[in-house]
């Protein structure tokens, strides 16, 4: 295992709790080691084991593990950690042996793969003509709102729908004429003013809002106009000398 899949309930039980500071730092190295090398929880024939074979493989001494502790025991040589976690350990060797089993890297799957390639390379040829058939019918169909779906354009760019236009406004916070927005695009085969070809809807619809806003202020009328609207009262105020022509 990987990783060291502890319970909470082990390191507040009393049997550590009431353990030496050493005895639980030399019962954490055994966990660690029995969990790397998965030997379920038990150490065989430890006591053959000298004292540098403990420091180098388990970070203790010999001296520190043959200490009487509750949290391991011996066993005719061998040392049995308490509370190890048998049931983690067994579902990460289940896992594995499923991942052997069944995995991308299992001699089944790459001989599958490399007939299903074969296959693939002798049907490509015959099998292009039609698909390219079919995405031409895909996007002459009808989009629901009695309207043909735009062609998409050689650049990649895919147009949007109305739908799509509106969520994202939606999203945005901003409200445009989303049908004309569309019309309008759809009758220039998605170019922009200056001819060349939309990349962006996004970007489109911003200014199209800019636009709309900057468009729909009122244009300021001419002198003339507003004298005449006025009934002549600032032709009178300016005969009067209280403002300057």
């Amino acid at each position: 295992m990987n990783y060291l899949n502890i319970h909470i309930s082990a390191l507040t039980s009393e049997s550590f709790l009431g353990s030496d500071p050493v005895d639980r730092a030399t019962w954490l190295c055994l966990m660690r080691y029995c969990a790397q090398q998965e030997t379920g929880g038990v150490i065989q024939n430890a006591s053959e084991w000298g004292n540098r074979k403990w420091m180098q493989l388990c970070g203790v001494t010999k001296e520190e593990v043959m200490r009487p502790c509750c949290l391991w025991a011996w066993d005719n040589g061998d040392v049995a950690v308490q509370m190890y976690p048998h049931a983690q350990e067994k579902a990460a060797q289940s896992k594995r042996a499923a991942g052997q089993r069944f995995g991308k890297g299992h001699p089944k799957h790459t001989k599958e793969k490399t007939h299903s390639s074969a296959n693939s390379s002798a049907n490509s040829t015959a099998n292009s003509s039609a698909k390219d058939k079919d995405k031409g019918k895909d996007n002459d169909k009808d989009n629901g709102n009695g309207k043909e779906q735009p062609k998409k354009p050689k650049n990649g760019f895919t147009p949007p729908t109305i739908e799509d236009v509106q969520a994202y406004c939606s999203d945005w916070g901003h409200s445009i004429d989303c049908a004309a927005f569309i019309d309008h695009f759809t009758a220039s085969g998605w170019k922009l003013s200056n001819g060349n070809q939309m990349k962006d809807w996004l970007a489109a619809v911003r200014n199209w809002k800019r636009n709309e806003t900057r468009f729909s202020k009122p244009r300021q009328q001419p002198l003339g106009v507003v004298m005449q609207q006025d009934n002549g009262q600032l032709q009178k105020a300016i005969d009067a000398g209280w403002v300057e022509a």
